[in-house]
């Protein structure tokens, strides 16, 4: 009989042990990044920052608008033109604290981020891997990188999707971010379908691309993705430039 108790008081301590040990799982979540960091955020996060060129744009996509509780002054530019997003919460980002000077020439403001404090920073791979270490190293706030793609018309493909499918992870938005995807990719087939029966494509020259901030109607490029959807003949490409863009 004693045995028993001792075998029963050691199977209960250890069904505790393991409910605890669930309970602290459960409470992070570790998400794979774009430059493959396993990156371990707080599974009920609800304050985030999106910084660098595209991010916050693909926040907006996916996460909730009020979650967010510092912004870049570059994003609080009143020359929306091109960021509907900016427009759209233009009152609430107006409310939030700076947390760095945001643009494609800026670097990151670590006292500006602890003084916002988010539960995650989403920066885009803009900046490179050791400055996203650093930043996360120094903050103490866990960081995930998300591609900045779309500013080269980079929409349809899976860097863009894996992006999305991370701010869906660490917002608890998996089914807006699946819901999102399905929509590009259907948009995607819709414009194929448009546009594969033309026999004679139309030569098309792409200005003003805003590679890196807003560029002139010489900044271009030879490979923009969503020329190849609609059966176009992108000018640039023709002329043999291939990924270069030209600034004024």
């Amino acid at each position: 009989m004693k045995n028993f108790f001792l075998l029963s008081t050691y199977a209960f301590v250890f069904l505790l042990w393991s409910c605890g040990a669930a309970i602290a799982d459960a409470a992070s979540i570790t998400v794979l990044d774009v430059y493959e960091r396993e990156v371990s955020v707080p599974s009920k996060s609800n304050r985030f920052i999106a910084i660098g060129p595209g991010a916050l744009r693909l926040y907006t996509y996916i996460g909730e608008p009020d979650k967010i509780v510092g912004i870049e002054t570059f994003e609080k530019n009143k020359n929306t033109a091109g960021r509907p997003y900016a427009q759209l919460y233009e009152e609430r980002f107006d409310r939030l604290p700076d947390v760095g000077p945001g643009g494609p020439q800026a670097s990151f403001d670590a006292e500006g981020v602890l003084n916002a404090d988010p539960d995650v920073i989403i920066v885009s791979d803009h900046y490179e891997r050791r400055a996203i270490e650093r930043l996360q190293a120094n903050t103490g706030i866990p960081v995930v990188t998300i591609t900045r793609d779309t500013a080269h018309g980079s929409v349809f493909n899976e860097r863009m999707y894996a992006s999305l499918r991370i701010i869906g992870a660490v917002t608890g938005n998996k089914a807006r971010a699946a819901a999102v995807i399905t929509y590009i990719e259907n948009t995607k087939a819709d414009l194929i379908e448009r546009t594969s029966s033309i026999e004679n494509p139309k030569a098309v020259y792409l200005g003003c691309l805003p590679r890196s901030g807003v560029q002139g109607i010489r900044s271009t490029s030879g490979d923009y993705d969503l020329l190849n959807y609609i059966n176009a003949e992108n000018v640039v490409s023709l002329a043999g430039i291939k990924k270069v863009c030209l600034h004024q």
